[in-house]
């Protein structure tokens, strides 16, 4: 987590597998829900150590309104210490957001967006806020292949223990996606914050 990072920053470069399962339906024609899984390592390198994991549970609420959409999201996430070991932090994190699809062709989509997100312990304390700007940035390379990219940049205000403390973070994420279907896709990336 974040608030783990020294002042001292030290270059490295890290490979983590991470896995997400998630299943997307419509409660309405403008109202949709997604659920989903996943673990592994942190695939943005938030925890602190290499050999750490974590599991997660989550879901999203989403109502749009032509290219525009707003929506509220809870992810429940155990932090384990090595390989799935013993748990060492509980989180619930809570979002809401907004986003606007742009897809001026077929073959390129941007899609902004901004979050606003708390973070709370397993007990129900308040830990933080988080709040972001990102740009997802996907262009058709060739048939099923796509290149993403997402610049962010992320405001943290602590609480609790850190409180007081504040953190501004710009990262940088990009690769490239394959598209099996409209369902199923296969995304490498590398990041840079």
């Amino acid at each position: 987590d974040n608030a783990s990072r020294s002042a001292h920053k030290q270059s490295d470069v890290l490979l983590t597998p991470y896995l997400r399962l998630s299943a997307t339906g419509h409660l309405q024609a403008d109202l949709d829900y997604t659920v989903y899984a996943s673990g592994g390592h942190d695939q943005f390198g938030r925890i602190r150590d290499n050999d750490d994991t974590f599991a997660s549970l989550g879901g999203n609420i989403v109502k749009r309104w032509g290219r525009f959409s707003f929506g509220t999201s809870y992810e429940h996430a155990y932090v384990y210490d090595g390989i799935f070991a013993q748990v060492v932090n509980v989180t619930n994190d809570v979002n809401l957001f907004a986003r606007y699809s742009w897809r001026p062709d077929p073959y390129l989509r941007v899609t902004p967006g901004i979050t606003a997100a708390a973070r709370f312990n397993e007990f129900g304390a308040f830990q933080r806020n988080v709040y972001s700007v990102k740009v997802d940035i996907e262009r058709r390379l060739f048939g099923r292949w796509w290149w993403v990219t997402t610049p962010r940049l992320r405001y943290y205000d602590y609480a609790a223990a850190n409180a007081g403390r504040r953190d501004v973070l710009a990262s940088v994420s990009t690769g490239l996606r394959y598209e099996f279907n409209d369902d199923v896709s296969f995304t490498t990336a590398v990041g840079y914050e």
